[in-house]
């Protein structure tokens, strides 16, 4: 009732609670002698700074597979999300649903990916972490491209609560396994490579999927997407298949 102007308040207001738990933490001492600083840390504004050498480490670690692998996975991920938030809701508004309908998918998915997240550990007991990954985020994709064949409101909050089910477990794995894979030292090199590779995958899947509407249509979009990504899917589970020992590797 109260248009895009009360639904960007609240979702201002949603995001404003992260800031006030922020600013409510307690002080931390953080000791700062040379003796305990981090090897290859800085202090003041030359810490800041972006350093080359630094770019160089952080791509060099593509030279370990079990990255490759995961920095990929990531970035389908992130894919996922990005067909989700722009083209799923276009596909809805085209068809016919309110803005209210709408709203109420997205507490299905957020469900979830809650519920299935916490069985992320016990998983990886029996199950290597990428081969997890790799198959929760294939079915997710799945999910995502089959929209346009439900024609049912129930049968698409199904399938958002699988597809959001599957990114939720894959979410953690993706964490773990990619901060693994890179060793202690690289963590913060690891993520802003798995950062880099997302921000490729928001502007090259969007961009190509928008062409391919434009071109056949939306409906026709999804179907392409949930194909090509399936093709990489099969790649690279092809490799993970024939290199067990990449597939567990970067477990902690």
């Amino acid at each position: 009732m109260t248009g895009a102007w009360g639904a960007f308040i609240l979702m201002s207001l949603w995001g404003s609670g992260a800031v006030v738990c922020a600013l409510l933490l307690p002080p931390l001492a953080i000791e700062t002698t040379a003796s305990h600083r981090l090897p290859g840390s800085y202090g003041g504004l030359r810490g800041l700074m972006p350093k080359l050498s630094d770019y160089i480490t952080a791509f060099s670690l593509l030279a370990r597979p079990a990255v490759v692998v995961i920095v990929l996975l990531s970035a389908m991920l992130h894919l996922g999300n990005t067909v989700q938030n722009s083209f799923y809701i276009a596909w809805l508004k085209e068809t016919g649903f309110t803005g209210t309908a709408i709203g109420f998918l997205s507490p299905a998915g957020a469900v979830g990916a809650a519920l299935f997240s916490l069985l992320a550990a016990r998983l990886t007991r029996y199950v290597p972490g990428l081969w997890i990954v790799l198959l929760s985020l294939w079915f997710g994709i799945i999910m995502i491209s089959i929209t346009p064949l439900l024609g049912s409101y129930w049968l698409l909050m199904m399938a958002l609560f699988l597809r959001s089910g599957a990114s939720g477990l894959a979410q953690p794995l993706i964490i773990t396994l990619v901060l693994g894979g890179a060793g202690r030292s690289n963590m913060g090199k690891a993520t802003g490579l798995r950062g880099t590779g997302n921000r490729i995958a928001s502007v090259i899947g969007p961009a190509a999927m928008g062409l391919v509407a434009q071109a056949w249509g939306l409906e026709f979009a999804f179907y392409f997407a949930g194909v090509t990504i399936s093709l990489m899917m099969a790649a690279m589970a092809i490799y993970l298949w024939r290199n067990p020992a990449v597939a567990r590797s970067g477990e902690m």
